[in-house]
């Protein structure tokens, strides 16, 4: 169970007691991602939680930062999304007041030291490049160039290089400014600590958060775009391909059997895309699929990388399962996918981490935190009609997208998502 507390400056802190664990893990949820950038600003989420891992006011350079936290065996990380950016630190139960010492003082008075934004902003060029140069992460990029065409959904969370130019440390700062704001953050706490000392002592290590305490808003998605098929040509052994339509909204009802729906076409090795295009036809070495749920919008998109030789085949065969799944999916496959489901949920309880990510994804992102409890329950209802319905509703053609990186000419697959 969790219990939710809003400080008077608009914080929230949600906490999950955990007795038998020896670790307590902090995450620092801020209700910012890259789709709440304008286009000048793409990238500033990014930049930003690089930039507070460089230097504070207590720990003013990266190393004292790092070595605090891994000095005491402890984990500290984190990461950009398109509507939230996640800080987290997980430590041994008796290391809490250290973990919430360096995450607050990274996120209150960060130093943004100019030499060291110059580095940075290099370092992210470099991780840019990185991720145009590997085929299975620029396919991801290009999946959302056409899923998502003319809108901050649709760019890659870190910019562009020439974004990334122009980001300066005042523009920076002020986007800091606007939106790392007390009733724009959540601080989730799980493990072997107690609720009112977590409050406690949280609010006083963030009594030091200013800003407005206005939520911004971001541009609202809508859906629309000709072009199906996107391709990056280029030399290499393997064409890498992402086949995608949108998806559903987080809040839907309907999303922990869209998630049923995903497990059983490409949740595992024992998934029907899985058995199909590897264990029946040798197509490719691992294909799998996955859905994604945000605000107004969703995606649900299969990955796999083939021989060109291979990409017609490879392509028909995922359409064949994706059609197949509207008429034949079984009652044992329900069960199988949905006892696959809670078991994970129960393995997964058990670490401090998870659980934090849990109540504080859902607090921020929902504004209401499902149990696990309460989530085992939704799945034991899903029924093998309303997953084969979402089937049919989602899987139909002229939704779909289709990205490739590799030897292929774009001539030449344009008839593949036709018919």
């Amino acid at each position: 169970m969790y219990e939710l507390s809003i400080l008077p400056s608009g914080l929230r802190v949600i906490s999950h007691h955990m007795p038998a664990s020896r670790s307590v893990t902090i995450c620092v949820y801020i209700g910012v991602g890259s789709r709440y950038e304008t286009d000048c600003e793409a990238g500033a989420s990014h930049f930003i939680e690089h930039m507070v891992f460089r230097g504070s006011k207590k720990y003013p350079d990266s190393q004292l930062i790092s070595s605090a936290i891994e000095g005491v065996g402890g984990i500290l990380n984190a990461a950009t999304d398109r509507e939230s950016t996640l800080y987290y630190a997980k430590v041994g139960s008796d290391k809490f007041a250290l973990a919430l010492d360096v995450l607050s003082d990274m996120l209150v008075t960060p130093l943004f030291n100019p030499e060291d934004l110059e580095k940075e902003r290099k370092v992210i060029y470099e991780e840019i490049s990185m991720s145009l140069d590997n085929p299975s992460h620029r396919v991801g990029l290009l999946l959302d160039e056409i899923l998502w065409p003319n809108h901050p959904l649709g760019r890659d969370i870190a910019g562009t290089r020439q974004s990334v130019a122009g980001l300066d440390k005042q523009k920076l700062q002020a986007f800091m400014h606007s939106h790392y704001t007390p009733a724009n953050i959540v601080v989730a706490v799980a493990g072997d600590i107690k609720r009112k000392s977590a409050v406690a002592a949280i609010s006083q290590a963030f009594s030091g958060l200013g800003g407005k305490n206005e939520i911004q808003s971001f541009a609202p998605y809508h859906y629309g775009n000709p072009c199906q098929i996107g391709v990056d040509k280029r030399d290499a052994e393997q064409i890498n391909l992402m086949l995608a339509m949108p998806g559903m909204n987080r809040l839907d009802d309907r999303r922990y059997a869209f998630s049923i729906l995903n497990t059983i076409l490409g949740d595992g090795m024992s998934s029907r895309l899985f058995a199909h295009v590897r264990d029946n036809l040798g197509l490719a070495y691992s294909v799998q699929s996955g859905t994604e749920f945000l605000h107004d919008t969703g995606a649900f998109s299969i990955y796999a990388a083939v021989d060109p030789a291979n990409l017609t085949a490879c392509v028909e065969a995922i359409l064949t399962e994706l059609e197949s799944a509207k008429t034949t999916i079984t009652a044992e496959e329900l069960t199988k996918a949905k006892e696959m489901s809670k078991g994970r949920i129960h393995l997964a309880m058990e670490d401090s981490r998870y659980m934090a990510k849990w109540i504080g994804s859902q607090e921020l992102l929902c504004r209401r935190v499902n149990t696990h409890e309460d989530v085992i329950r939704l799945i034991d209802g899903v029924s093998l009609k309303a997953v084969m319905e979402l089937a049919g509703e989602y899987f139909r053609k002229p939704e779909m997208r289709l990205a490739l990186v590799g030897p292929v000419d774009k001539e030449a697959v344009e008839g593949l998502l036709k018919g």
